[in-house]
């Protein structure tokens, strides 16, 4: 049995082992190197695909940062502020800020870019430093045509800032305006904002690259979607300015604020290398915020701060000593230590100031500006709405020095019109200042929301309470009212507003009206023929001429060029009629108004022939057109008396 054991297994040992068998895609058990890059590949071919069917099926949204209008314009996209906010469901909105796609020769291209102090709120759309600048700059380069282009939205910061520098560099501005720092950190993306996605500029700036590919948009509101399901909407209500903070406990000089001052540095050290670098001229502005009337917001003190709250009574005690440096080295302090940080701290001035110091740049500083100009030297409630946005007033001081400051800089043309001084220029362009009592009125009513919610109360006042701080007694107020509760949009309140003046006779009244509108959206031409059309509807018909005549200018139509024909028909300037008339005609040859009116001047002009052939048309089209049976028996007796003489 043994030995049986031994030869099978000695023939075992001598049997050859089988031949493996070949294949083409192995070889000695392994994969070809191709393989293996195939294999990496597939995610990323997986990726593309993905990428290419959203885009094909229209998901998420475009991030362009211009818009085309009417293929000669470009605009700044209202939805771009979606770009930042992520979780935030009333992103607010940018200002229409257009300028020509091809910049002219004869043209000024201004760029302003900050937050909500730049954008002119409470006072948005029409109350911003930009405007003033705007109205400036037109008195000052008659030839020219101007362009500022403001670029500044609420609740942004530098981060913002910094996405937008590049695109605004390539519409070749003359000059680049920069107030902000105020949202440096409760701004979208901030270090202390509930939109923030982290304190790392490396990883915000490569977030915000990754937004225009549709696979991240999907990803994003999938991970945001199933946050809500845990979480909730916790600030579903509320001012913009509530909805934005994270971080209510900020302290003096903690990790957190020193990252706010690394964020701001970082960002605003690149934008102001990128335009050194292209060559753009460079105006920043430091910060002026609420000193003396407004309290921290939250006060915080430990061994080694003192409370925010405390150093403010002092600042006040030495206010009313009449100790007004030492009040105002306190008040700026209690700003400071305030532990929720809306107002820009002094190291925020600090790194405007030494930064444009390294680049060169001139600095306006608005915070010494309005220091001066307030009571005793410390800003308060004189120059402020609230904590930091200034009033009017305010605003066209900023726009002022800014101003001021491109002229000693040089920035301007050197043909520049110099019968007027800074102080003569300052009051012409204030009275070109279109805003009305209806702007005024949209601006307190802001500020009522905002001073009753977090943080100027504990918690939201109650919409019944707020209605009676509203106390609407008329017809603005209400359409105010409608403004500030998103019911209608400033614009059409404007024109609301100025048909009820019309109504009432008040002329005037709609002629402001009608100007703000113009003024701000002056790329819609259509508002000078609905001036226009209301004006002649009430039968203010010389009233309408300077609203027909602009939009001749501009873009010539049927309709202005045969009202300006019939106004001056009955004003008895028939040569000039007769222009309009033919200009009418050819554009629109089936207006029997027109073809009736136009007759009427051939009448006057004893061209009774063309007057016969106007009317004969007229009555073809419609046989009862009022007056023009009458008047072509007249024309054809006129006719027969001639011929018979």
């Amino acid at each position: 049995m043994s030995r049986k054991t031994s030869k099978s297994t000695k023939k075992s040992q001598n049997e050859k082992p089988e031949t493996p068998v070949k294949t083409e895609n192995r070889v000695n058990g392994n994969y070809p190197f191709y393989y293996y890059i195939i294999l990496l590949m597939l995610p990323f071919l997986f990726l593309m695909l993905l990428e290419g069917a959203l885009r094909i099926f229209q998901y998420g949204a475009v991030y362009e940062q211009w818009i085309p209008l009417k293929d000669k314009q470009l605009a700044l996209n209202p939805d771009i502020a979606r770009r930042y906010f992520y979780q935030t469901k009333s992103t607010p909105y940018a200002n229409k800020a257009i300028f020509d796609k091809v910049k002219g020769e004869n043209s000024f291209r201004v760029f302003v870019m900050g937050g909500s102090s730049a954008a002119g709120y409470p006072f948005t759309p029409g109350g911003s430093f930009a405007k003033y600048i705007e109205k400036n700059l037109e008195i000052l380069l008659p030839g020219k045509k101007i362009e500022v282009v403001n670029t500044s939205m609420s609740a942004i910061n530098s981060y913002t800032l910094a996405d937008l520098l590049p695109g605004i560099i390539e519409q070749q501005p003359d000059a680049v305006l920069i107030y902000a720092g105020h949202n440096e950190y409760y701004g979208a993306l901030g270090v202390g904002s509930s939109e923030s996605i982290g304190k790392s500029r490396w990883i915000v700036k490569s977030v915000l690259y990754m937004q225009d590919f549709r696979t991240f948009q999907l990803m994003r509101n999938i991970i945001n979607s199933v946050r809500s399901l845990f979480s909730g909407d916790k600030k579903a209500s509320g001012t913009l300015m509530a909805k934005m903070v994270g971080d209510q406990k900020i302290l003096f000089k903690s990790d957190v604020y020193q990252e706010g001052i690394e964020q701001f540095r970082g960002n605003l050290d690149e934008m102001l290398a990128q335009l050194k670098q292209s060559g753009v001229p460079v105006i920043i502005g430091t910060l002026a915020s609420n000193l003396k009337d407004q309290k921290p917001f939250i006060s915080f003190g430990n061994s080694d701060i003192p409370a925010a709250a405390e150093v403010y009574d002092q600042a006040v005690s030495e206010y009313n000593s009449g100790n007004f440096r030492a009040a105002d080295s306190l008040f700026r302090l209690a700003k400071d230590l305030d532990a929720l940080k809306f107002r820009a701290p002094e190291e925020i001035n600090s790194t405007i100031i030494s930064l444009a110091a390294k680049f060169g740049y001139p600095v306006v500083n608005i915070d010494s500006v309005f220091s001066y100009i307030s009571p005793n030297g410390i800003i308060g409630d004189n120059l402020m709405t609230d904590h930091l946005h200034p009033t009017i007033n305010g605003y066209q001081i900023i726009g002022k020095a800014f101003m001021d400051e491109m002229i000693t800089q040089r920035i301007t043309p050197d043909d520049i019109d110099t019968r007027y001084n800074s102080a003569q220029r300052d009051s012409l362009v204030r009275q070109k200042f279109y805003f009305t009592s209806l702007d005024s009125t949209i601006g307190v009513y802001r500020i009522i929301i905002l001073k009753t919610d977090w943080p100027y109360v504990k918690e939201q006042v109650p919409a019944s309470e707020t209605m009676k701080l509203f106390a609407p007694k008329n017809y603005k107020d209400t359409l105010a009212l409608y403004v500030v509760d998103n019911k209608i949009s400033w614009e059409a309140a404007h024109r609301e507003m100025a048909n009820r003046y019309l109504e009432e006779g008040n002329v005037a009244g709609f002629h402001e009206e009608m100007s703000v509108i113009i003024d701000l959206f002056p790329f819609i031409y259509d508002y000078y023929n609905i001036a226009a059309e209301q004006l002649i509807k009430h039968k203010y018909y010389n009233d309408a001429v300077p609203y027909l005549n602009r939009k001749y200018e501009i873009e010539p139509d049927a309709f202005t060029a045969k009202w300006l024909g019939i106004i001056f028909l009955n004003n008895n300037k028939t040569d000039e009629s007769l222009k309009y008339f033919e200009s009418a005609y050819n554009m629109s040859s089936g207006d029997v108004q027109l073809l009736y009116n136009y007759a009427g001047a051939f009448v006057k002009k004893n061209q009774h022939e063309k007057a016969l052939e106007m009317l004969n048309m007229c009555l073809r089209l419609n046989p009862d057109f009022p007056g023009a049976k009458k008047l072509q028996a007249q024309l054809l007796s006129v006719m027969n008396i001639n011929v018979k003489h």
